[in-house]
C-alpha cells in the first residue's frame, strides 16, 4: 500500500529523505501541468516545478497541515506563475514605452501640451489601476493588458468566471470613479 502524502511528510521530517523524493515524483506531472496550463511555456513550467519542489523542500519542516499538500503545491505553482506574469508585464511594459518612444521620434512631433498631457493621463490611468484592490488589479491586468478571455482568468485565479466578470465590473467602477474628470 502507498504511503499518503502526510506520512511521506512525516518521514521526511524525520529524516527520510527519500519520502521526499516519493512526494516529488508524486505531484511532479501534476505541477508541471498546472503551470504549463498558466504559462503555456514548456521551459518556464519546468522552471516554475523546480521552483515548487524546492519551495516545498525548504518549506516542509514547517508545513501545518491545515490542507493537503497538493493543495498548498498548486498554491506555490500558482503564485510562481503569478510572479512570472507580473515581471513579464513589467518588461513588456518597459519595451513597448521604448519601442513608443523610439516611434515618436521618428513621427512628426506633437504639441508640447498633447504630449504632456497624453504622459499625464497614461500616469493616472496607471496609478489608478496600481490603487485597487489586487483581486481587482489582476483581472484588469489580465483583460485589459494581456487580453485574456474571462474563462482563461477564471482558471488563473481559480475562481468562477461569473467571480471574474463581477470584478471587473467593480474594477471599471472604481476606475471611473477614480478617472472621472479625465476625457
Amino acid at each position: 500500500m502507498d504511503a499518503t502524502d502526510a506520512e511521506l511528510i512525516g518521514r521526511f521530517r524525520a529524516g527520510d529523505q527519500e519520502a521526499f523524493a516519493r512526494l516529488l515524483a508524486r505531484w511532479e506531472n501534476q505541477a508541471y501541468a498546472l503551470a504549463y496550463r498558466l504559462t503555456l511555456d514548456a521551459e518556464a513550467s519546468e522552471d516554475i516545478r523546480q521552483t515548487a519542489f524546492l519551495r516545498a523542500y525548504q518549506a516542509l519542516q514547517n508545513f501545518r497541515e491545515r490542507a493537503a499538500f497538493s493543495t498548498w503545491l498548486y498554491r506555490v505553482v500558482l503564485n510562481l506563475c503569478r510572479d512570472r506574469q507580473r515581471r513579464r508585464l513589467r518588461r513588456e511594459k518597459t519595451r513597448s514605452r521604448s519601442q513608443a518612444a523610439a516611434n515618436a521620434e521618428t513621427q512628426t512631433q506633437p504639441s508640447p501640451y498633447a504630449a504632456v498631457e497624453r504622459t499625464e493621463t497614461s500616469r493616472r490611468v496607471a496609478a489608478a489601476v496600481s490603487s485597487l484592490p489586487i483581486a481587482l488589479r489582476e483581472v484588469v491586468i489580465m483583460r485589459h493588458y494581456e487580453g485574456l478571455p474571462f474563462a482563461r482568468i477564471a482558471e488563473i485565479v481559480e475562481a468562477p468566471a461569473s467571480t471574474v466578470k463581477s470584478r471587473m465590473a467593480e474594477a471599471l467602477r472604481q476606475l471611473r470613479e477614480q478617472l472621472e474628470d479625465v476625457a
